[in-house]
């Protein structure tokens, strides 16, 4: 005969609507935290933390990257700096 011997009950869902309101209300409120501390912050694992950001929220993990337009003022800005630093040698 088969039994069936789980030490452990199943484990509680963590994509609850007040967990999932409660990270919506912190996205809002500070965008910029990695979700690493976020999922600290509200003790959950990163995994569980992206699901309810993608699934539940719809957004996704990105980081931002400069631009191509804002890459070319930081180019033509060292260009100016040079410029002025040999008009005064």
């Amino acid at each position: 005969m088969l039994v069936d011997n789980r030490s452990h009950p199943r484990a509680r869902p963590v994509r609850t609507a007040e967990r999932i309101a409660v990270v919506a209300q912190s996205v809002r409120e500070n965008p910029r935290t990695s979700t690493r501390h976020r999922a600290q912050q509200f003790n959950v694992s990163r995994t569980s933390l992206r699901r309810i950001l993608h699934k539940d929220r719809g957004l996704f993990a990105y980081k931002l990257q400069l631009t191509q337009e804002h890459y070319s003022k930081v180019i033509l800005n060292k260009i100016a700096l040079q410029l002025t630093m040999q008009q005064k040698l």
